[in-house]
């Protein structure tokens, strides 16, 4: 699972985030944050379903790397 880490360090990058508006965006403290994406803490199941949303991705694929597109919509 600390595949995790890489995958919301990647999404957070693709969203041209800091790590500090990451976490106000899933209602986590900068340091929650931080630990997720150095796999010292892991989210809870609802913090996952808010990141799953933040970022437009599937659980499974959070959890497991699997099929993971990175869907980022640009505006013209």
């Amino acid at each position: 699972m600390k595949d995790i880490k890489l995958t919301l360090k990647a999404l957070r990058v693709l969203y041209g985030l800091t790590q500090a508006q990451a976490a106000k965006l899933i209602g986590v403290s900068e340091d929650t944050w931080f630990n997720y994406e150095n796999a010292k803490t892991f989210p809870n199941t609802n913090k996952l379903k808010a990141i799953s949303t933040v970022f437009d991705i599937n659980i499974d694929s959070i959890i497991f790397k699997k099929n993971v597109r990175l869907k980022r919509t640009t505006k013209s």
